[in-house]
């Protein structure tokens, strides 16, 4: 190989090389399904169920008013950014399999509350997806978490005091999954 060659291969080779250390990111993407306690760790995002039990679900309900839906336990979680860069994270409810009919979503209310903040809504009224088996994902957060910040969530769900005579004997079971994205500079 003569000289201008080498030289050349060697410019692009040391061009290439101060653009990979000048332009790098390191991504993290974990989902997590709520299952009894569990503790996972994603680069610097650590998310704790805290309530013990699988799948979140309302069989064998009847309505509730606001007030009586609100005064349940619910299934507890947080997420935990202990990195020095700020990470966004999607909050989804995801269907699981049941044996019978399922309850309308416009009929299960719920309440996520972050940090005691409550927002009541219904089911019929986050983003909804289709997932690989047929069942129904939705999201019911989509936020960014600040570099060392803990956020504590809780989720409550009741059958509306406006379930009609449909939605007797049907259930609902889901299960909370947690997807995020994590940039860092190197």
């Amino acid at each position: 190989m003569n000289n201008k060659k080498k030289a050349l291969l060697l410019v692009v080779l040391l061009v290439v090389l101060i653009a990979v250390l000048g332009v790098s990111f390191a991504w993290y993407q974990v989902t997590l399904n709520g299952e009894n306690s569990l503790n996972m760790v994603s680069g610097s995002l650590n998310i704790t169920y805290a309530t013990k039990g699988g799948s979140i679900s309302v069989s064998d309900a009847e309505p509730q008013s606001d007030s009586d839906g609100l005064a349940q336990t619910g299934y507890t979680f947080e997420i935990n950014n202990t990195s020095n860069v700020a990470s966004s994270y999607t909050i989804y409810l995801d269907d699981q399999e049941i044996t019978g009919s399922r309850m309308n979503d416009q009929y299960v209310k719920y309440v996520l509350t972050k940090d005691s903040t409550n927002t009541i809504s219904t089911l019929n009224l986050v983003t909804r997806n289709t997932l690989e088996n047929g069942l129904v994902s939705r999201t019911l957060v989509e936020d960014v978490i600040p570099a060392n910040t803990k956020y504590t969530y809780t989720l409550k769900l009741w059958m509306s005091s406006e379930a009609d005579n449909s939605q007797m004997n049907t259930k609902f079971k889901a299960r909370i999954r947690v997807s995020n994205t994590q940039y860092t500079e190197n």
